[in-house]
């Protein structure tokens, strides 16, 4: 549960040595910092972003060489479909081997468990406004998304986006497989929980929001109720949003992408 997501668990789950290794973390504090290797790769490779069109054939299989761009997808969609405030401007890391493909870790989300019907699409329903303004550092840049804001003007990188978030409406992101899965979570844990409440119940920490631990096993129980509701909330929300259709798709497309939902 304690795992620190740096090169050493890299090195430890994808067997990738940590010599051969850029991982970069953005921050809103520190900004970006090299946590192995170096930055040079990543600045060449928004340089050459800033300095090519991404409708060139070449241009976007090129980038395709440099960035996975299906995980890429994955990482920005499920950020957006949980609303996690953090992101962008905080708790990203990036990681390449020396000749290999930019990848995205998804980490941090805790915060997600308390927000119901916040906007789910927050980053979805307009690829021209993927960081509202109020979301940016004042003085402040958010590099990496430029290079989702760019890919964005694709139309082959448009159409893996829009069958993903469909698939993942349509599968992964089902209410019933996401309670399935707490209801699993909460079978490994429970007979911990009075031993973990006897010491920290209660206690809302230092943070300045309060998050609270629960008092005892029934607010814990009510707090497990309250996330799925929230989730389900969630999930009725995007799909509402969905099939009033926020992306303004002909009607072919939108069955081709979203119909079933």
């Amino acid at each position: 549960l304690t795992e620190k997501l740096n090169a050493d668990y890299l090195e430890s789950k994808y067997d990738i040595d940590k010599s051969n290794l850029d991982l970069i973390e953005y921050g809103y504090r520190e900004g970006e910092e090299v946590m192995n290797g170096d930055i040079k790769a990543f600045n060449e490779l928004l340089n050459y972003i800033d300095s090519h069109d991404v409708n060139d054939f070449s241009v976007y299989n090129y980038l395709k060489n440099q960035i996975d761009i299906q995980e890429l997808i994955n990482f920005w969609i499920t950020e957006a479909f949980y609303s996690n405030t953090d992101y962008p401007h905080n708790n990203v890391k990036y990681y390449k081997e020396k000749n290999g493909k930019w990848r995205f870790m998804l980490y941090d989300l805790e915060i997600v468990t308390l927000q119901d019907n916040q906007d789910g699409l927050l980053f979805l329903n307009n690829f021209n406004k993927l960081v509202p303004d109020d979301l940016l550092i004042p003085n402040s840049s958010v590099r990496w998304v430029k290079i989702v804001k760019e890919l964005s003007k694709n139309n082959e990188f448009r159409n893996i986006y829009y069958s993903t978030l469909g698939n993942l409406l349509k599968t992964t992101f089902k209410p019933d497989r996401v309670n399935n899965i707490i209801d699993k979570l909460v079978i490994e844990v429970k007979n911990e929980m009075p031993y973990h409440l006897n010491i920290f119940g209660g206690d809302v920490g230092k943070l300045p929001i309060t998050y609270g631990e629960p008092k005892n096993m029934e607010e814990w129980n009510n707090n497990i109720r309250e996330f799925k509701s929230k989730y389900n909330i969630r999930y009725n929300d995007v799909v509402r949003k969905i099939k009033n259709n926020i992306f303004n798709l002909g009607s072919n497309d939108y069955n081709k992408y979203f119909g079933g939902l």
